[in-house]
This record gives C-alpha cells, structure tokens and sequence, in this order.
C-alpha cells in the first residue's frame, strides 16, 4: 500500500522534473572556444621562455565524454590533444599520447576556468619516451588566457544605386 502512494506521488514529479533535466547545462560550455594568453615554456633544463599560446578547445568528434585542445606556441608549432576530459565542471584534464619525430610523447597537464572568461590556471607538461618505456620530462607550458570574442562578419554595406 505505501509503495502504491509513493509511486503515485513520483510519478508527477517525474513529468515536472524531465523537461529541467532535458535543458541541463553542458558542462564543457566553460572552456568552448577560443582563447589566447601569455605563456611560459620551461623546457628540460628548466630554462623559461616567454611567449603567446592560443588556445582552441572543441568537443572531440564522435565521442561526448572527450574534447579536442589544440595548442599553438611560438606563432606556428600547433600541438593537438585529443583525450581531454572533465574533472569537474571547472577543470579539463589535458591527456594524450603523441608521435613526434618517431618518438613518442605523453602529454599530462590542466586548464582552470571560474567563469568561462578567462582561464586562471593552465599547465601542461610534455614527457618523451627514452626508448626503453622510460618518460622523462621534455617541457612544460604553464599559461594564462582569455577567452577570445568571436568575430562574425559584417555584411558590406548595400550601395545606393542612382536614379536616372
């Protein structure tokens, strides 16, 4: 008999409920886009140098839980990372194992958003296998960006055409 009653309390509940489940917010929404900051590059004797990173981040095609960061450093060297998932709705766990060079490199780092604006916090570390499955650390990139506005066209402005 009760289990009666609750099920006919729960089941109006659910009807009210599934349209707010349907409309959940994304929770990848906080680092979609584009972003671009100062970064510094700490290669393996731990000598820094600055420059600019940019930052695309897109979710991977195919597969929900993943997204695709690609990182460009130095104007032109564009690395692509495609194992990256959510740690929580503010951080993205930057994970990926590559080939440069025939050499692989394992990728392992973070990015840190409060608001999806600008992101405080990012770090990502390169490790190159020595051969022998041994990695040992090749570089690291710890950077900071803002969220680039996006910039849509504008139509060309319609000329006025003469009367005769």
């Amino acid at each position: 008999m009760a289990s009666r009653r609750h099920l006919a309390w729960l089941l109006p509940c659910l009807f009210v409920l599934s349209p707010a489940l349907a409309q959940a917010p994304d929770t990848g929404r906080l680092f979609l886009g584009n972003w671009e900051g100062p970064a510094n590059v700490f290669d393996e004797q731990n000598v820094m140098t600055t420059t600019n990173a940019r930052l695309s981040i897109f979710p991977a095609p195919g597969d929900a839980r993943h997204f695709v960061v690609e990182l460009t450093l130095f104007r032109d060297r564009v690395s692509r990372f495609t194992r990256c998932t959510l740690v929580n709705d503010n951080e993205l766990r930057v994970r990926d194992e590559v080939l440069v060079d025939l050499r692989r490199v394992r990728v392992d780092g973070f990015l840190r958003t409060r608001d999806g604006t600008r992101l405080e916090e990012g770090y990502i570390r390169f490790f190159v296998d020595e051969g022998r499955g041994d990695f040992r650390p090749y570089y690291a990139v710890k950077l900071a960006a803002q969220r680039v506005a996006v910039n849509t066209p504008t139509p060309p402005p319609v000329a006025a055409t003469p009367e005769p």
